[in-house]
């Protein structure tokens, strides 16, 4: 059916950059993911218009035989679902970001000879992407550094990061982007980020500075995650300064504009737009 298949899911590290190469390759293709419904592609995906299809997969968990034994389950459950698809919608090529859901995608691809592009965001690559790698007609990495995890790959293409265009039409606009969100134009604004699922650690370690945050004039935008969520608006009402509470946004261009400093977990995506907009961070590793 013409299709291409694009294998990514679980956290917004995969999802974001999947879906903003997604949105040149249907100008010309239809495309389909391929996820989980335990990952956070089932709500992105589809609200982007995006066809998606589920299958059961999951990473092998070693230290324990019961999980080791219901990842086993699951991926041989998934690798039936992803025969499936290929008999069914018989797709003309296959891009995947790594995960267990590549892994499986990657074999039909091969076994049918479909050809494989692999795109990592990492600077070290995962199981999965090394062993797909192999099989690839070709692979993109964001830098020079990253090309040495792929010794055994066919070509490798240094193209840097995939990043939405959604996310840099902000670029510019702090102005506006203060203004949107209700913040006071005088004031400088702190941005705090978690990566995709939030970091209740990195939140406990911004509250015990908030003293020093009122006193340094900052407003605050704090991206928190499920986990910290409620928490961290009980925390916000304790303060006279405008701080501002998500527990997840798609699109944190707005906030990128209105940022003056940024406290962030260093996951790929956000580092690459943070480069892009310029913006001062302090980079917590996972």
């Amino acid at each position: 059916m013409n299709e291409i298949f694009i294998a990514a899911g679980g956290t917004g590290g995969h999802i974001f950059p999947a879906l903003s190469i997604a949105q040149h390759l249907s100008r010309d293709f239809p495309v389909r993911f391929i996820g989980t419904k335990r990952g956070m592609e089932k709500i992105f995906v589809p609200q982007a218009g995006f066809s998606l299809s589920f299958i059961r997969a999951r990473g092998w968990n070693r230290t324990s035989a019961l999980d080791f034994l219901r990842a086993f389950g699951d991926d041989i459950v998934g690798l039936i679902q992803s025969g499936y698809l290929f008999i069914k919608f018989r797709p003309r090529a296959v891009l995947v970001f790594g995960s267990y859901v590549s892994l499986l995608i990657a074999f039909w691809a091969k076994l049918f000879r479909v050809p494989i592009f692999v795109q990592e965001q990492n600077i070290r690559p995962g199981f999965a992407n090394r062993i797909i790698s192999r099989w690839s007609k070709k692979t993109f990495v964001p830098v020079d550094e990253a090309v040495k995890g792929f010794r055994d790959s066919n070509q490798i293409i240094v193209a840097g990061n995939p990043l939405r265009d959604e996310v840099l039409d902000w670029q510019g606009k702090d102005k506006e982007a203060k203004e949107k969100l209700g913040l006071d134009p005088q004031k400088k604004t702190l941005l705090i980020i978690g990566g995709s699922r939030g970091s209740h650690l990195i939140n406990q370690a911004f509250w015990q500075i908030l003293p020093s945050i009122e006193e340094w004039n900052f407003q605050v935008i704090h991206i928190t995650g499920d986990e910290s969520f409620q928490e961290a608006k009980r925390t916000a009402a304790l303060y006279p300064f405008p701080y501002l509470v998500y527990e997840f946004y798609p699109n944190p261009g707005i906030f990128y504009a209105a940022a003056d400093l940024v406290i962030s977990r260093s996951g790929a995506n956000v580092t690459y737009e943070l480069f892009c907009f310029g913006l001062p961070a302090v980079l917590i590793p996972f």
